[in-house]
């Protein structure tokens, strides 16, 4: 089964009711990875919908304007399943990234 309709169906009729988005977000504490200028970091998906999620990080990780990744990485088994993403926003505190919105960018069959 798909991962986020496996998530979708946990919580979905619980949400439809009080959701005023048109994708309904699900709560979610899900290891993730990310490579930012050649370096694997690691990230926990806070809340997904169908077209975007948002990561919560624990790095000393100073962003500048050009701060850029373009896939997030679940693990999936053996493998590891990778979601194509473009940021569309950023949590800091001391100059130093929290976290990230994302946008899921055309997701695969088995996301």
């Amino acid at each position: 089964m798909p991962l986020l309709n496996g998530l979708i169906a946990l919580e979905v009729s619980c949400k439809a009711k009080m959701e005023k988005r048109i994708f309904i977000r699900i709560n979610s504490d899900t290891p993730v990875s990310f490579v930012y200028d050649n370096t694997i970091y690691t990230g926990t998906v806070k809340n997904i919908s169908q077209h975007g999620m948002f990561i919560e990080t624990e790095i000393s990780l100073t962003c500048s304007p050009d701060f850029k990744i373009t896939e997030v990485r679940f693990p999936c088994g053996d493998s590891l399943l990778e979601v194509p993403v473009r940021i569309v926003r950023t949590t800091n505190m001391n100059g130093c990234l929290t976290g990230m919105g994302v946008e899921i960018i055309t997701p695969s069959r088995m996301f």
